[in-house]
């Protein structure tokens, strides 16, 4: 009777807690929020208002959760349709919650459909906004549902994905959360081993509870710990003491099963935890009935099944039913018996989507029923049976000789099948032995003719590249950074000057190695046509255009078409009266001054790609740059940022990049950037091609002089 542990939002249990413990169940606070939700106009006030309503009651009344859920959720849809863009993270981030919940909701429930439904838009959205934590929710529930319905392959997988954003998030608690889940999820494989393999399956599960334990008590022992963590922690606890009762009770160890269990429900009844309280009753309960004590488990099974059917869980309605069928058939009982079995049945079809087998039942307990009244004419069948019996051991005897004969027979045939599948295997293993050889060579000369093209076209897209000398004659300080992460990049840089005019453009294509670099080309020659050709000279007018010609030479027409495109930053200097200005397309412009760095953020619109999102998006926009006390700019692409590594596996990060770059101050330093780069990555692989470009601006009084050769 394994369970597994639902990964709560920290932010949730926070709100919850401190709601709970100002508020209580003050219904002068909980009306003033009804009232709030009913007045405003403004969608933000009103989630938020019922997202405080929901944190007071979503422990004690499900059914008025559900409902608020449903509420948010269709609000958030509602402000989604209009496409303000500004404010559609947020309800984004909201809409990836309610439905989290809600798929919660639907799977105790038992509306495993609708829960699945409800969990995968959850993650879809998270992924969207790129937020770990939700993505780390997200999977855990999937894995919860499939490993509830035995689907253990893609339990398995969602558990790890789960573990994998958790240390990208940073939250200690979900990657506990995941590692229990797994732990259960093993002790459900063990179930179907048989013998000495299925008890050090269970050896192997206890001890990795035991080392659970052991982490809670430590966490629990800090007086610092803050109430929402002590919450959620012996919510593990009381869980992981349930399935530790659990295993000890297969083996029959009914006394420590029931110290385990009894542990658990003073814990949870403590925590007002519905939800384990109910597991730990059904697992008091069904020892009393394997050590006899009939009585005593019907009346706990019930406080069980009262407990499941206050929180709607259909699993847990569904055991407890079952422990009462067995119990009440045990005392004869077979009315209840029947009762409860039906009741069984019913909730576990819900769970797991069966046919129903009621008149299956029926026919069982009616056999079971009728039995009493036929037991006089059992006991005239009996003495037939007797003589029946002799006569089949003396058949069983005579079948019996006749198996070990075939059974000599067919092994003389397997061993003289063995020697001749050797011989013929150690020929065939010659042959084969040739013609691997052959292939590895073959293979070996396609991969390096493969290499080679790459190579070589790798020497073509730099020659597309400006001239890093032309560069530093306007610009004498420029300096790069370019990582690729195979041979050839999807980041690029371009450079044109006329008229005493630079234009500077740092761009990071879709995807990296072959098919980044095709995007890098239509890039530089579409940017050679706009503004080289055409003699384009508005940094927004540029950007509009590139993307329009983006989206027809990648026919992005329909909401089917490919997403590819570019993240491009764009600077323009008038050299002659010192004024720059800048537009991005999803990339920042950093500015290196005396009081500190500032960051220009450019418009969260990509060029080309978000084809479902596009007519939602506001247009893109120029800015123009103070030059005073400027000591120095910077563009990067996001793989700079995205860097998995440091000692906690997490990214690079935007603080540290702003840290070094304000450190080095007037003096871009692309070397050191380099070594930082690789110390933090240590042995982990590249993730994506890397970029950056910085310029020393030289300043005296207010001016800023540049070399001017025209």
């Amino acid at each position: 009777m394994n369970k597994f542990f639902r990964a709560y939002p920290l932010i949730v249990l926070a709100c919850y807690f401190i709601s709970f413990n100002s508020f209580g169940q003050d219904q002068t606070y909980i009306d003033s929020l009804k009232q709030i939700t009913e007045t405003t106009d403004n969608d933000s006030i009103k989630i938020d208002a019922l997202m405080k309503w929901d944190r007071l009651i979503m422990y004690t009344d499900e059914e008025l959760d559900f409902e608020l859920m449903h509420k948010i959720s269709n609000i958030c849809k509602k402000n989604m349709e209009k496409g303000v863009v500004e404010c559609e993270p947020y309800f984004y981030r909201t809409l990836s919650y309610t439905c989290n919940q809600l798929g919660w909701i639907y799977g105790q429930r038992g509306d495993i459909q609708s829960s699945l439904s409800y969990h995968t838009e959850s993650l879809q959205l998270s992924e969207e906004l790129k937020e770990y934590g939700g993505m780390s929710r997200a999977h855990n529930d999937l894995g919860m549902l499939h490993g509830r319905l035995k689907n253990y392959e893609f339990a398995t997988f969602h558990f790890n994905e789960g573990i994998k954003y958790a240390r990208l998030s940073g939250e200690e608690h979900l990657e506990m959360s995941h590692q229990f889940n797994l732990v259960s999820l093993y002790s459900d494989l063990s179930d179907n081993k048989e013998g000495n393999e299925k008890e050090t399956y269970k050896d192997t599960v206890l001890t990795k509870y035991s080392n659970l334990l052991f982490q809670l008590d430590n966490l629990l022992e800090s007086d610092s710990l803050a109430i929402n963590l002590r919450h959620r922690f012996n919510y593990y606890k009381s869980a992981t003491l349930v399935n530790v009762a659990s295993i000890y009770a297969s083996r029959q160890q009914n006394t420590l099963a029931l110290n385990y269990s009894t542990e658990a429900l003073e814990i949870s009844k403590k925590n007002d935890d519905i939800e384990n309280i109910s597991y730990a009753l059904l697992q008091i309960s069904e020892c009393h009935l394997d050590m006899g004590n009939i009585d005593q488990s019907i009346a706990i099974a019930h406080e069980s099944l009262e407990y499941s059917e206050r929180s709607s869980m259909a699993d847990l309605i569904s055991k407890a039913s079952h422990v009462l069928s067995e119990a009440y058939k045990e005392k004869k009982n077979y009315n209840q018996a029947l009762v409860y079995f039906e009741q069984y049945v019913t909730f576990k079809d819900s769970v797991f989507n069966k046919e129903n087998q009621r008149a299956l039942i029926q026919q069982q307990y009616k056999f079971e029923f009728e039995k009493k009244s036929i037991e006089d004419s059992l006991i005239h069948a009996n003495e037939q049976y007797l003589k029946d019996e002799e006569i089949g051991k003396q058949e069983l005897t005579i079948k019996n000789e006749r198996a070990q004969k075939s059974k000599l027979y067919i092994f003389i045939a397997f061993l003289a099948f063995i020697a001749v599948a050797i011989y013929l295997g150690f020929r065939q293993k010659k042959k084969a032995n040739k013609l691997i050889h052959s292939q590895k060579r073959e293979v070996e000369e396609h991969q390096k003719k493969m290499i080679d093209s790459i190579t070589y076209a790798q020497k073509i897209q730099k020659s597309l590249l400006p001239n890093i000398a032309d560069i530093q004659t306007h610009f004498p300080s420029f300096k790069n950074l370019n990582l690729p992460k195979d041979i050839v990049s999807g980041d690029f840089y371009w450079f044109h000057h006329e008229a005493g005019i630079s234009y500077l453009v740092l761009s990071d294509c879709t995807g990296h190695g072959v098919p980044g670099a095709f995007m890098s080309m239509i890039g530089v020659s579409l940017l050679n046509e706009i503004i080289v050709t055409k003699k384009e000279t508005k940094l927004d007018r540029i950007l509009t255009l590139l993307d329009d010609r983006i989206q027809v030479l990648l026919g992005q027409h329909d909401q089917d078409a490919s997403e590819d495109g570019m993240e491009l930053g764009i600077i323009k200097l008038d050299h002659r009266s010192n004024k720059m200005d800048f537009a991005g397309a999803r990339q920042n412009l950093y500015l290196v001054r005396e009081e500190g760095t500032e960051i220009i953020k450019g418009n969260i619109r990509p060029i080309g790609g978000w084809v479902r999102k596009r007519s939602r998006l506001a247009d893109f926009t120029s800015q123009s740059i103070s030059l005073d006390a400027l000591k120095a700019i910077y563009l990067a692409t996001d793989g700079l940022e995205d860097q998995l590594g440091g000692q906690h596996y997490k990214k690079f990060g935007r603080k540290q990049f702003v840290q070094l770059i304000s450190e080095m101050e007037t003096n871009p330093d692309m070397e050191i950037l380099r070594k930082k780069l690789t110390n933090w990555r240590g042995n982990v692989e590249q993730l994506d091609d890397i970029s950056v470009i910085g310029i020393r601006m030289e300043s005296r009084a207010t001016s800023v002089h540049y070399n001017t050769c025209l």
